[in-house]
């Protein structure tokens, strides 16, 4: 499997992804992370709420995080920033421009209170 992962990402997501020689390892510690993060949580949920900001960024035809999911943050992080866009799965990689953008504007607004006009619009008032 870990050898056809290129394959796999472009036709399913039409991206170009690098086969790397620890391919099979990382998929492997992926797979474990979301097994000790997520599994234990579903089964036993804590109500859980942060003041820290935080952004979201949403390729809105991810087959894999819907826009359903991200949403359900909603109740437990109080200040939001959503920004979406018509991308898939693999945003980081395919928009990977817009992306930085992002992290950027976010970032400046972490390290000086100042948030811009783009910034401002995709603050979520839930």
């Amino acid at each position: 499997m870990d050898k056809a992962w290129p394959g796999i990402v472009k036709k399913m997501e039409g991206v170009e992804h690098d086969a790397n020689p620890t391919q099979r390892k990382d998929g492997v510690n992926g797979i474990n992370l979301y097994r000790a993060n997520m599994l234990p949580r579903i089964s036993s949920p804590r109500l859980r709420q942060t003041d820290v900001p935080v952004q979201l960024l949403v390729p809105t035809k991810d087959k894999f995080v819907t826009t359903a999911l991200v949403e359900s943050c909603y109740p437990y992080a109080h200040n939001v920033w959503r920004r979406d866009i018509d991308a898939q799965h693999w945003v980081v990689q395919s928009h990977s421009e817009w992306v930085a953008n992002c992290v950027s504007e976010f970032v400046e607004f972490a390290e000086t209170g100042r948030e811009n006009p783009g910034l401002a619009k995709a603050r979520v008032h839930v």
